[in-house]
């Protein structure tokens, strides 16, 4: 089911005992467990009957105090495992028992980036939890949602501008919730449609610039100022791998630029590279700004330690957060010749 079916389905009935939420849009998973918060905890605080755990830190014994500890203060108990994915093997028997028999009145919320569906703790997850699906919004479905929770908080809209949102804040439901409460803030009690010149002042930069100018400090050596720009834009509510996924798109263009540069024997301009690529103008007068600062050698290299990074977040045994930093270093050192 979707967040706002989860939703609906809390108003009406009572909490399930599992609730698993699958996906990379923060967005649903953030607002679906503050819905099931106000639903077991209605006027007042979980306290000491909420824990909040990623999955890869749980031992056995945390993970067994975890699910049978029954409330303390309230008459429930929520215990929320973050990225699941990432939990230890060993761990596996222990949760598949929660699972089959949970503790009265405990009620477990899972989320998960990626889904094995060969390994039994998914397979027993589908059949027994309530799943959510907490997945990134395509452009044409983040520009709808755009238009509809504008109009819940009062602003009227174009499609015109909730396609300008998406272009500046990507498909992000936080990043693009965010601009439209500072929307509301700005438009004041009358919320009236805002011109496109208010728009683009109150959006500022487009997340793409932003990464372009990350790449941009990386490629000089200046790992702090990447890493600033990181911070913003995790700030803005860009999701980490979201990000990830972009800055690796966007060393795969660069090696594609060379490549079709190499073939044709000499340096392309945007228009051909454009149209080779079928990207944005803008996307590939960046390009070929930042492929003259790097070697064909340095960019494969770079590819790799991207994939490196990948197989690590994609098999639990790192976080997105941490190799998107560390990206950062090694990605510096590479285009740089740094040791």
């Amino acid at each position: 089911m979707t967040g706002t079916e989860y939703i609906r389905k809390l108003e009406k009935e009572s909490p399930p005992a599992v609730s698993f939420f699958c996906g990379e849009e923060e967005y649903w998973i953030k607002t679906c467990l503050s819905a099931l918060r106000r639903r077991l905890f209605p006027g007042m605080e979980a306290g000491f009957d909420q824990e909040d755990l990623e999955a890869g830190m749980a031992s056995v014994e945390t993970l067994a105090n975890l699910l049978r500890t029954p409330p303390f203060f309230n008459s429930a108990r929520l215990v929320i495992l973050r990225r699941i994915e990432a939990l230890d093997a060993a761990c596996d028997p222990l949760f598949l028992t929660a699972l089959a028999s949970p503790f009265p009145s405990v009620f477990l919320a899972v989320t998960a980036e990626k889904v094995d569906r060969r390994r039994k703790i998914f397979q027993e997850l589908t059949k027994k939890a309530t799943v959510v699906e907490a997945q990134p919004l395509k452009a044409y479905e983040a520009r709808r949602w755009v238009m509809e929770e504008a109009g819940r908080l009062g602003l009227r809209i174009s499609s015109e501008i909730a396609g300008l949102l998406v272009e500046y804040r990507g498909t992000s439901l936080t990043a693009l919730r965010n601009e439209l409460e500072k929307a509301a803030l700005y438009a004041g009690e009358e919320r009236s449609g805002l011109t496109r010149g208010e728009w683009l002042v109150l959006l500022g930069e487009a997340t793409e610039t932003n990464l372009f100018a990350m790449l941009d400090r990386v490629t000089e050596g200046k790992t702090g100022e990447a890493l600033r720009l990181l911070d913003r834009l995790l700030a803005g509510g860009e999701a980490e791998m979201k990000l990830f996924y972009m800055l690796s798109r966007q060393i795969r263009l660069l090696l594609l630029t060379v490549i079709l540069q190499q073939r044709k024997g000499s340096p392309m301009n945007s228009g051909e590279l454009a149209k080779e690529l079928a990207c944005h103008l803008y996307t590939a007068e960046k390009l070929v700004a930042q492929v003259q600062k790097l070697s064909f050698a340095r960019l494969r290299a770079a590819h790799r330690r991207l994939v490196e990074a990948d197989l690590r977040i994609k098999t639990g045994r790192s976080w997105p957060r941490l190799e998107l930093e560390m990206l950062l270093y090694d990605l510096a050192r590479l285009f740089t010749g740094a040791r």
